[in-house]
């Protein structure tokens, strides 16, 4: 799409797990930013873009232990440490704080949900997801959940899911945020 509008547009990109990958490490300019949610936090370290970026994981995320993170692990140190190019990542005390200001917007911003900041069960690897797509998994995946909890296989918190249903609530507060991310990007240059 970008070689038919031309490739100095004002782009953005987010994603989501593998796709917070892909979507720090996309090459090319992306002057409205970079965002990824439910994966990003343990990349930070090789980032080396300076499009503005935002980042939203949760503590709760199951994937954090298959990241080689710990399952109990906490990501905002993890965030606050990892800077090899001198920028630092603001670490936002709750999405509705997330790029709130009209002031100019930090370069690198994070929220991590976490129990001392959000209310319990704390989002899951799939709560990040639009509701619709979750509950379609769910649908398909459910009847073979006690099969693959039996085989010992990584479930990617689809059963964490069926326990909770909370992509509403997590869109609910993440949306708005991700919006801001990129508006305060499209106002500054």
């Amino acid at each position: 799409a970008r070689e038919l509008v031309g490739a100095s547009g004002r782009w953005g990109i987010f994603g989501h797990s593998a796709g917070a990958g892909s979507s720090l490490f996309q090459p090319g300019e992306y002057r409205l930013g970079r965002a990824a949610f439910a994966g990003g936090a343990g990349r930070i370290a090789a980032y080396a873009s300076s499009d503005p970026l935002f980042l939203c994981s949760s503590n709760g995320d199951g994937c954090n232990q298959f990241m080689g993170l710990g399952a109990e692990a906490d990501l905002r140190p993890i965030l606050a440490a990892a800077s090899p190019d001198g920028q630092e990542t603001t670490l936002f005390a709750s999405l509705s704080d997330a790029y709130a200001s009209p002031k100019r917007p930090p370069k690198r911003g994070a929220f991590i949900f976490a129990s001392d900041n959000s209310p319990a069960p704390l989002p899951n690897h799939i709560s990040f997801l639009w509701s619709e797509v979750d509950e379609a998994m769910v649908s398909l995946l459910s009847p073979l959940i006690p099969l693959a909890k039996g085989l010992g296989l990584f479930l990617l918190d689809f059963d964490v899911y069926v326990a909770n249903r909370d992509a509403e609530q997590t869109a609910a507060a993440l949306v708005p945020a991700l919006r801001r991310f990129f508006l305060s990007s499209s106002t500054t240059d």
